[in-house]
């Protein structure tokens, strides 16, 4: 199976680009229409087309996020974009839509802020530990 990594050139970054977007854009749809099967199908916030159209850019935050977690930048660059990308796609895409539809209130903002980022350093701890484990199973059975 050939390595999905990009190599030089903008070419093949724009179709690596647009091949993760695709993916995490199919995954994301899904996983926002689901619901509306299980309550009749009624149109709310959830499943509005505003809802789905903007589900493509945060497919794009999430696939360049992708794609700088694989580059050969400094690890601690490496994180710090991976979250900006991810979190500000999450936000920008996905939450930021429903508090203007909601005109919710700060301490709401704060406590998603807080939440999104513990998600974010949970998912992070447990993708290091199995990265290590795997590092020493690796070195273990040479």
């Amino acid at each position: 199976m050939k390595d999905s990594t990009p190599s030089r050139g903008s070419r093949p970054l724009i179709r690596a680009l647009l091949v993760r977007a695709a993916c995490w854009f199919s995954a994301l749809t899904l996983l926002v229409l689901t619901p509306s099967l299980f309550n009749g199908g009624t149109d709310s916030f959830m499943v509005s087309a505003l809802r789905v159209y903007l589900l493509f850019p945060m497919a794009l935050c999430f696939a360049g996020a992708s794609l700088v977690r694989l580059s050969g930048l400094k690890s601690g660059v490496r994180l710090t974009l991976h979250a900006l990308l991810s979190l500000g796609g999450f936000w920008l895409f996905g939450y930021l839509p429903f508090l203007i539809k909601n005109k919710s209130g700060g301490a709401q903002v704060l406590l998603m802020t807080l939440c999104s980022l513990l998600v974010y350093v949970i998912a992070l701890v447990i993708l290091l530990a199995v990265k290590r484990r795997g590092r020493a199973g690796r070195s273990g059975s040479q």
